[in-house]
């Protein structure tokens, strides 16, 4: 397989991880939430692409050096870890988005396509199971691209200071 084709898989493989953390935390399936979803899905990459520009090698530091199937449940782990002092907010969110696509990019030769998939569900699960509440009382889907838009629309206004990381 060429450099090009490993490329265009990886992406896929980015965009299946993106889609389902989006389709498995949509708290009401109204018509609004499913109009904005293309939206939240190019908002999530573009924040998940910042993210990892500037602090890929961080990420890459939190994986362990063997990357097997059995490793997955390891996002919820991190995820604990990440939102451990009780703060909640998309900044947060996209961190352990960005996190997901680090692992993803280590295990693709170990785990195969399917792997996008499991940690997505994985992170999605993770955000409804712990922060429903806050998914909801912040507008959802809805509200993260309203935050991340207004972020990028002022580019000297770094998401983490934002945010609040």
């Amino acid at each position: 397989m060429t450099e090009r084709n490993h490329s265009v898989a990886y992406q896929d493989s980015v965009d299946t991880l993106l889609l389902t953390v989006l389709d498995g935390t949509i708290a009401h399936p109204t018509q609004q939430c499913v109009a904005n979803k293309g939206r939240a899905f190019r908002v999530l990459k573009r924040a998940v692409r910042d993210v990892l520009r500037t602090h890929r090698t961080e990420y890459c530091g939190m994986l362990s050096l063997q990357t097997t199937a059995a490793e997955v449940p390891m996002v919820t782990g991190v995820a604990r870890a990440l939102f451990s002092d009780g703060i909640i907010n998309w900044g947060r969110v996209v961190s352990l988005v960005a996190y997901g696509t680090v692992l993803l990019r280590a295990s693709k030769s170990t785990l195969g396509p399917e792997c996008a998939y499991e940690i997505g569900v994985s992170i999605a699960a993770y955000i409804t199971d712990n922060h429903m509440d806050w998914l909801v009382g912040s507008d959802g889907w809805d509200g993260f691209v309203h935050t991340f838009d207004r972020v990028h629309q002022r580019p000297w206004l770094s998401t983490y200071e934002f945010e609040g990381l």
